[in-house]
């Protein structure tokens, strides 16, 4: 009889315990971009403890640099709130080894209670056509107020770091139809004027 009282306990206890799942995203985590334009990576946060702060953060990405460059790395904005203003220190790039180290962030007013946001957006540019080239979110530190005033280790479970894979090609241009129709009429009328003379007949303008 205790030991099945304590199962029921247990059971109504547990019904009452919120779960959460913290997730990091890249985006976009697959896709086709064009050699020699640039395209913005978000990564982003979710499932955050709304009651147990997130209040500093810090990645790095790692990236194959025959197939990218790094043009910029932008602040996140998941600290920016109710007038407040994240701390935010962009990552350091090298497009040598194909890294950027030490993307990260800290809530100075300490008050943090959303659930998630963006952490770091990055412009690339594709260099040359890639079948599948990736991108990885690499060492990731997600700290609470209370473990960063300890100096303890960092206390949020990242889980599983995500990853993207992308292709690049050239780009391809099309002329304008309406390019293409003057082109083909001035060709024409450069070889009427030849023909015309030649066969030494004078030339006509309309006025």
């Amino acid at each position: 009889m205790i030991f099945k009282f304590a199962a029921i306990l247990l059971i109504a206890c547990g019904s009452t315990f919120t779960a959460y799942a913290t997730t990091l995203t890249i985006s976009p985590a697959i896709g086709a971009q064009q050699v020699g334009q640039p395209f913005d990576v978000s990564v982003s946060v979710s499932g955050l403890d709304s009651l147990n702060d997130l209040y500093a953060y810090s990645f790095d990405l790692a990236f194959d640099p025959t197939a990218f460059k790094v043009l910029t790395a932008n602040d996140g904005t998941i600290f920016d709130y109710g007038g407040n203003t994240g701390l935010y220190f962009g990552g350091a790039i090298d497009n040598t080894l194909g890294f950027v180290t030490a993307e990260s962030g800290l809530d100075i007013n300490g008050s943090f209670s959303g659930t998630g946001g963006l952490l770091g957006r990055f412009t690339f540019e594709a260099l040359q056509p890639a079948a599948s080239a990736t991108i990885a979110v690499q060492n990731v530190s997600l700290s609470t107020l209370a473990a960063a005033s300890s100096l303890a280790p960092p206390d949020i479970d990242p889980g599983t770091l995500p990853l993207a894979t992308l292709s690049a090609a050239n780009v391809t241009t099309v002329p304008e139809p309406g390019a293409g129709a003057l082109a083909v009429l001035a060709m024409a009328g450069a070889v009427w004027i030849r023909r015309r003379r030649r066969n030494g007949s004078p030339l006509h303008y309309l006025h």
